[in-house]
């Protein structure tokens, strides 16, 4: 694909697969790896672009051929023929968030010649997210549409500490990634 976005939408309208495995985590949550719902093509929006490079991730929402709402990235790598996806995190539905604390509700994927992460941003105020890496090196993204994607060509090594700022670059709040959101 020549362009990052033509290689999201043919990810998401690809054809249906059952999932690899599934694990199942406290309060209810389901986390799958691999499968796939094809998305209504009607239904696509794509939210939200970040290029650095020859990476680039692209945040969606879509509703599936079984009337399911989806949101979530992509990740994306050019290579010789184009860009491909590499990975990415969504999740089904709009749960409210649990937390009047700002918090960042982040799928991630890293390894030794990447990272990305993105997600839903909460909290009032909130315009720019911080990510930190173990050692010390930092990426950031403002927050459109309750979205931020940061990423990060080469090993960013893990924990990674999360920073909310406003607009005028106040912190409102930072937490661990992965964490669970506090409950209020």
């Amino acid at each position: 694909m020549d362009d990052p976005e033509d290689a999201v939408l043919a990810a998401l309208t690809g054809p249906a697969r059952e999932p690899g495995s599934a694990q199942r985590g406290e309060g209810g949550w389901t986390a799958t790896t691999g499968g796939h719902v094809p998305a209504r093509p009607d239904s696509i929006r794509l939210v939200k672009e970040r290029r650095s490079g020859d990476l680039a991730m692209v945040a969606f929402e879509y509703v599936d051929v079984e009337d399911r709402e989806w949101h979530g990235w992509l990740g994306l790598k050019r290579s010789g023929d184009g860009w491909g996806t590499t990975g990415g995190a969504s999740g089904s539905g709009r749960a409210p968030t649990r937390s009047s604390a700002p918090w960042a509700n982040f799928g991630a994927m890293y390894g030794q010649d990447m990272a990305m992460a993105g997600g839903q941003v909460y909290g009032e105020g909130v315009a720019r997210v911080r990510v930190t890496s173990a050692a010390g090196d930092a990426i950031e993204d403002s927050v459109d549409g309750g979205v931020a994607l940061v990423m990060s060509p080469g090993a960013f090594p893990r924990p990674w500490t999360v920073e909310l700022f406003d607009a005028g670059g106040a912190l409102l709040g930072s937490h661990p990634h992965p964490r669970r959101p506090p409950r209020s």
